[in-house]
């Protein structure tokens, strides 16, 4: 008799990286000063169809659809003593169907739309306190109609509300992916030997302000954007003396981990906060059915809150590969 035994081995490889502890990335202070942001996104999609049979009768169908189409807006203002984030966003759905098969025909029309701005501003004063001030807007229009035979119906609904927000606190998040590119880079550089001289804490922080300062700079064309984001990079690693001349293996090194290593909202630093959120919302609903009997039905419904709420928020990058984000809050 023979026995086979079947060993399974398994490998897995760990990488780690160890910054200077001089300069980490949860002590990275030169904050972006801001960025506005606009994006446009529309989705058309539409088919028709038409059958005979052999024994008689026809078949009809055609969709058209919008769906999802957004519109939003992003800005952020940072400065010493203000914190500002906005955001915009609006999105439209449309949804038609319509089939016919004989002398009977159905269809069912829908449109929604949903619309939300957002805002917060945090106003610092000495030793991080700040005041908190925001407000929530949401909109929401449906309306659809829906035709079977013998059978329409009807179904309309509109809300909007609205929260303020009244708060302080203390403690500040700071944004640290450039901080987080930069060490990447230089490090992707440094393991292929690639530079001539030693990278210092003052020459990391040096270039983290660098990519700062890049992506706040306007550029519409994306080409040309792209020469002008490499191009700067490597005027510092000249300029600085960490290199001495580049070739195409600084240049594919550079440009790899500029456009794949990027992972944004990368935070650092601890907030807590208390809020008190008024808030007032309004419905309106109507439905109507016309067959034999015709039924209508409207609601309005006008609703009042106030909501305390207390909490906190911690992000620690540990390194380049490691990050601890913490947080809790209570409401009520």
């Amino acid at each position: 008799m023979k026995w086979t035994c079947i060993i399974l081995c398994f490998f897995i490889p760990v990488f780690s990286f160890s910054q200077d502890s001089s300069f980490q990335l949860k002590n990275y202070k030169y904050r972006t000063p801001g960025f506005r942001a606009m994006y446009f996104n529309l989705n058309l999609s539409g088919s028709a169809s038409e059958s005979k049979f052999f024994f008689g009768g026809e078949k009809s169908d055609k969709t058209i659809s919008l769906a999802p189409s957004q519109l939003g807006y992003t800005k952020v203002i940072s400065t010493e003593k203000r914190l500002h984030q906005s955001t915009f966003l609006l999105l439209p759905w449309i949804y038609s169907t319509k089939q016919a098969s004989g002398n009977e025909e159905t269809g069912d029309n829908t449109f929604q739309t949903s619309f939300r701005w957002e805002r917060n501003d945090r106003f610092y004063k000495t030793g991080l306190w700040f005041l908190e001030f925001g407000n929530i807007l949401d909109a929401a229009a449906n309306r659809n109609t829906r035709k079977v035979p013998l059978t329409v119906i009807k179904n309309n609904k509109q809300e909007v509300k609205n929260t303020f927000t009244f708060g302080a606190g203390r403690g500040r998040i700071e944004r640290v992916q450039d901080a987080q590119m930069a060490l990447y880079i230089l490090q992707d550089l440094e393991t292929q030997g690639l530079l001539d001289a030693e990278v210092t804490p003052a020459l990391s922080h040096s270039f983290a302000r660098l990519i700062t300062d890049i992506n706040n700079r306007r550029v519409f064309d994306s080409r040309r954007r792209r020469i002008y984001e490499l191009t700067r990079i490597d005027s510092f690693l000249r300029t600085s003396g960490l290199t001495n001349k580049t070739d195409i293996r600084h240049f594919t090194t550079v440009n790899d981990n500029w456009a794949f290593a990027i992972n944004p909202y990368r935070l650092a630093g601890t907030a807590w906060f208390v809020r008190l959120k008024p808030g007032i919302a309004y419905s309106n609903s109507y439905m109507q059915r016309k067959s034999g009997s015709n039924v209508e039905n409207k609601t309005d419904i006008l609703r009042l809150s106030l909501s305390p709420e207390t909490g906190f928020e911690k992000y620690i990058p540990v390194n380049l590969q490691w990050q601890q984000n913490l947080g809790a809050s209570i409401t009520y």
